[in-house]
């Protein structure tokens, strides 16, 4: 049977721009045992989700380190969410974020999320369309803060592009101040990143957990 050692919460309701009709968000993480990882009968599952009006969604620590040293942004921010349930080897797994992420791959990553954020801003008419926009400024600012402090962080009430962003929810905006400072967020990153020591993500540091968790699993 598959245990999980972490949830967290994700989305509005992390972020601090939820409204009273928002959902709950959650991501986890589960280990297989390893006795079905080592079988040849069954190929585990990567992924499980549950399709509710909840968006639950988890990984399998495996593929999870693999998505971590990336850098996908939507990953790493699991690592800063609010938790709402954890064992012993999730918090262990926690504790690994600063081996996790690399400078290169923190710019690629996050800003490669960040336009497709864009293209679907642009392409979508609808009023879904801010949801992109929002995103895309969310994402840029977390790379430049994770670049800057080392740090990860999903809670934006407090930062300075709350109000921007709690603006761009609302539907009552002007589109071209926003997209200016989305721009201008861009700009910073290329300056952040190239005034930022190179660091690399500790790969050794990341298999040993993974062999630790499928010895003891």
């Amino acid at each position: 049977m598959n245990k999980q050692i972490l949830k967290v919460l994700i989305g509005s309701q992390a972020h601090g721009t939820a409204r009273p009709d928002s959902d709950y968000d959650y991501r986890g993480i589960f280990v297989v045992p390893t006795d079905d990882i080592l079988s040849f009968i069954s190929t585990p599952d990567q992924t499980s989700w549950l399709e509710d009006k909840i968006d639950d969604v988890s990984y399998e620590i495996q593929k999870f380190l693999f998505m971590s040293s990336k850098c996908n942004p939507s990953i790493l921010e699991m690592y800063g969410a609010p938790i709402i349930e954890q064992t012993e080897e999730g918090a262990e797994l926690l504790k690994l974020f600063p081996y996790v992420w690399n400078t290169k791959d923190v710019l690629n990553a996050f800003r490669g999320y960040g336009a497709n954020q864009r293209k679907k801003f642009f392409d979508n008419n609808e009023q879904r369309a801010n949801k992109y926009l929002e995103a895309w400024m969310r994402t840029l600012w977390q790379a430049n803060y994770l670049l800057s402090t080392g740090k990860i962080t999903c809670k934006f009430r407090g930062t300075e592009i709350f109000d921007d962003l709690m603006l761009i929810r609302s539907g009552n905006f002007d589109r071209a101040e926003q997209l200016n400072k989305i721009f201008e967020l861009e700009r910073k990153l290329e300056k952040t990143y190239e005034n930022t020591p190179e660091k690399k993500t500790d790969m050794d540091k990341l298999n040993k957990f993974l062999l630790k968790i499928r010895h003891i699993n």
